[in-house]
């Protein structure tokens, strides 16, 4: 038995150390095939990243580029290009991490490899994919005992690769870098929650608190997941398939993470004030003072009671810290219809809306598969007891990770964004029922209700089952990929994954953008601060170097006022009042996009006027309202007769003034 629990283990290592290669061979591929990237000159690749990813990618190329290693710190440490004419440490600011380690890769091996930065940052991207990829195959494998239920996720996801993955069009982007450590800190997790020897707790320790700060570091929504994980664990703790010692264990680890990432992160209160941070004490509280008597009406009377706690204690917190208030209006706009301009901007383009029937439909059989797995999944647990569920360790874990998986799924639905989370998660549970000990309790219900009217002699009969039918499922598992691989969908994305060839003709380009960097490049001092939204200053900061007002992150107040204030600028009745409002900024330079004057948001397509004209969070309205001439439009029609300004730049959707 030993011996065949050691095969087992051995090809599941081996099937995941494959899947790596293979995935990143493939995301390499893509990346470079949808991009054109081989085909573009380095500005055009510089400005396929966009918004918040030039902006991000921007303090990477800082430390990359440092003349030296100390002015590569201080560019992060002591940064006054970000938020003119703040200084601030951008390291506890944003979650820059992870572009200030890949820097500092990039500088220690730049004179032995000869890459230029951006194709290095590429391949440490493509690299983490693989290891996403890999994580989830490991989960699933490790959980089912079955390698070939690991690679059958895999290429479920594959089916819809494009919903299931941001790399190949947005690189860039923050869950890139956070979602290759989360399937493996859920791995991890499985382990840590288990009856297991010391030496397995404690490496399976490392490899949580690891793997979370890495995830804290690289994306600030992380609280949000861990909490969702957490809601997952007490799940699996009410129906009593995970012991208290166990949900003790998990309380004590994920404080440390807790810990670990403020500090990681400079004592970012969205960490530590964040409503994961009170959730995790307000369940410690609870569990603590009122221990469970592993009665159902008791466990989720504690539950109800936590929930409770954790969101008057958030309320409290939020008197004090006010740096994720924007995710509760989005909350409240979703529910309550609340609107201001924030809330407005990152709802207009959709991305923040939830998924639409049509792009549910979309995605073909595997939602409705998935949902049946899960309604599946959770009969057994609510026929099985918890005797059997205790018994057997790996099934024991089934309620945590279908919690987890169902409210992934239904975030996923939430907000289209973060729609990469829905199609592993229900593959996750596809594959879940490929778990000899589900279909044994199953298939063996008679005998499990005998084992609860008090015949235990029937529980060793119960898991004779379970060796004929790993190997039955095992087989199943098989020909279910066969299928897969063999289908037309799947086809199609293989032939699009093996080349990277793309014809030149064909790539995407932004002329006007390109030109506009090219005449600031030019024209303007590097010295000289620029106010612009956030698209155009990310690009601006990563192109032009020139310090920036405006920037895509908005999580503090301050900066939530700075918008407010510069999108005055697109309502200002008169020219006069559109150079208080630059003068205010402390800049001279301004460039006026198209695109904010002609943007309607809301079910009654408003313009962005409208949204201006609302109070703010600190209850005051806009100084000028909504006008009826929009400054950026009027300011176009007359750019030869100003007094307050010279335009030095009227092209495509961009102007530029200079204060005189």
């Amino acid at each position: 038995m030993k011996l065949a629990s050691w095969t087992v283990q051995g090809l599941i290592v081996l099937v995941t150390a494959a899947v790596f290669v293979l995935t990143a061979i493939a995301a390499q591929n893509a990346l470079l095939k949808q991009t054109g990237y081989q085909h573009r000159s380095a500005l055009e690749k510089q400005l396929l990243l966009y918004s918040e990813q030039a902006f991000y990618y921007s303090f990477y190329t800082d430390v990359a580029n440092a003349a030296t290693w100390q002015d590569a710190y201080f560019a992060l440490s002591t940064d006054n290009r970000t938020e003119h004419p703040d200084t601030i440490n951008s390291l506890s600011r944003f979650n820059v991490w992870p572009e200030a380690i890949t820097a500092v890769a990039y500088r220690s091996v730049a004179h032995t490899v000869s890459m230029p930065p951006q194709d290095f940052y590429n391949a440490v991207l493509v690299l983490l994919a693989g290891l996403q990829w890999a994580g989830l195959c490991y989960l699933i494998a490790s959980c089912t005992r079955n390698p070939a239920a690991g690679v059958l996720g895999l290429l479920l996801c594959g089916l819809l690769v494009k919903t299931a993955t941001r790399l190949p069009s947005q690189p860039a982007l923050r869950e890139n870098w956070a979602m290759p450590w989360f399937w493996w800190h859920t791995a991890a997790l499985c382990q840590l929650v288990q009856p297991t020897g010391r030496a397995q707790q404690q490496f399976a320790t490392a490899v949580y608190l690891v793997t979370g700060v890495c995830m804290i570091c690289s994306w600030q929504f992380t609280p949000f997941l861990l909490l969702l994980q957490l809601v997952a664990v007490f799940g699996g703790y009410v129906c009593n398939s995970l012991l208290l010692r166990s949900l003790h264990t998990y309380l004590k680890v994920s404080g440390l993470l807790l810990l670990l990432g403020t500090l990681a992160m400079g004592f970012n209160s969205m960490v530590y004030a964040s409503l994961w941070a009170c959730s995790l004490a307000t369940t410690a509280a609870v569990v603590s003072l009122l221990p469970s008597d592993r009665v159902l009406a008791h466990n989720i009377a504690q539950g109800f009671i936590i929930a409770v706690g954790a969101l008057a204690s958030k309320a409290l917190a939020t008197l004090w810290f006010t740096d994720d208030v924007h995710v509760a209006n989005l909350l409240r706009a979703k529910l309550f219809g609340f609107e201001d301009l924030l809330t407005a901007l990152y709802l207009c383009d959709g991305t923040y809306s939830g998924t639409t029937w049509a792009e549910l439909t979309a995605m073909g059989t595997i939602p409705w598969i998935g949902a049946g797995a899960t309604a599946l999944v959770t009969l057994v647990v609510l026929v099985v007891s918890y005797d059997y569920l205790l018994a057997k360790p790996h099934v024991a874990i089934l309620p945590l990770l279908v919690f987890q998986a169902l409210l992934l799924s239904l975030l996923g639905l939430a907000v289209r964004r973060l729609s990469i989370l829905l199609v592993p998660s229900l593959s996750m549970v596809i594959c879940l029922c490929f778990q000899a000990e589900l279909w044994t309790f199953l298939l063996a219900l008679p005998r499990q209700w005998s084992f609860l009217l008090g015949w235990r002699d029937e529980a060793a009969v119960l898991f004779k089952l379970s060796k004929p039918l790993q190997v039955c499922l095992q087989l199943l598992a098989v020909a279910a990929l066969a299928a897969v691989l063999q289908s037309t969908q799947f086809q199609i994305t293989l032939s699009e994954l093996k080349s990277s060839d793309v014809d030149p003709n064909s790539v995407n380009r932004d002329p006007a953008t390109a030109s506009l960097m090219r005449f600031l490049k030019r024209r303007v001092p590097t010295n000289e601060p620029i106010l612009a939204d956030g698209v155009i200053s990310s690009t601006i900061r990563l192109v032009t170097k020139n310090p920036i007002i405006i920037h895509p992150q908005v999580e503090t107040q301050a900066m939530r006022l700075r918008y407010h204030r510069f999108f005055q600028l697109y309502g200002s009745a008169t020219e006069e009042q559109a150079a208080a409002i630059v003068r205010g900024f402390g800049a001279r330079y301004v460039i006026l996009s198209e695109g904010p004057c002609r943007l309607r948001c809301g079910p009654e397509k408003h313009s962005l006027m409208y949204y201006v004209s609302l109070p703010n969070e600190v209850g005051a309205n806009s100084s000028y309202g909504a006008s009826s001439v929009q400054t950026c439009l009027y300011v176009k029609q007359h750019s030869n007769n100003l007094a307050y300004f010279t335009a030095i730049y009227d092209q495509g959707p961009f102007l530029v003034l200079k204060l005189r």
